[in-house]
């Protein structure tokens, strides 16, 4: 899971940060599972990033920077976390087969057999089409 932070001085990107350390928590047991080596490399136009090497894949974390020469608001920022399961879920809607049938749009992983969406179809005037889509909904 890789975390990314946006770090600002002032209101402006700030590049060059040597001491930007995080803290992690898992969210399930509010445990802190920061790793002894927290230090966050610089991606650079103000973007700060940690790969979490120990996440598991079935858990939710929250994360914060902790930069160490700023003050104020901007001493600690959050992290946004990327996980690895959201990744995955866009990379199979993407590639994964699509079909679409009974006013349904239906997309599959990779398999082509699994459906990991399914979105109602509907034209510019809100009735169901397979045709002209104009707007997609989740099936209620």
């Amino acid at each position: 899971m890789r975390f990314t932070a946006y770090i600002t001085e002032a209101g402006l990107p700030k590049t060059g940060l040597t001491n930007v350390t995080i803290s992690i928590i898992k969210v399930s047991d509010k445990s802190d599972v920061t790793p002894s080596d927290d230090s966050v490399d610089e991606v650079g136009l103000g973007l700060y990033s940690f790969n979490f090497s120990d996440a598991e894949d079935d858990e939710d974390y929250v994360a914060r920077a902790d930069i160490a020469s700023l003050t104020g608001s901007e001493k600690y920022v959050p992290f946004i976390s990327e996980s690895q399961g959201e990744i995955s879920f866009l990379k199979d809607m993407l590639s994964g087969r699509r079909r679409i049938t009974a006013n349904q749009i239906i997309y599959y992983k990779a398999d082509g057999v699994t459906v990991i969406a399914t979105f109602n179809l509907f034209d510019a005037n809100g009735a169901a089409t397979m045709t002209g889509v104009y707007d997609r909904q989740v099936p209620e």
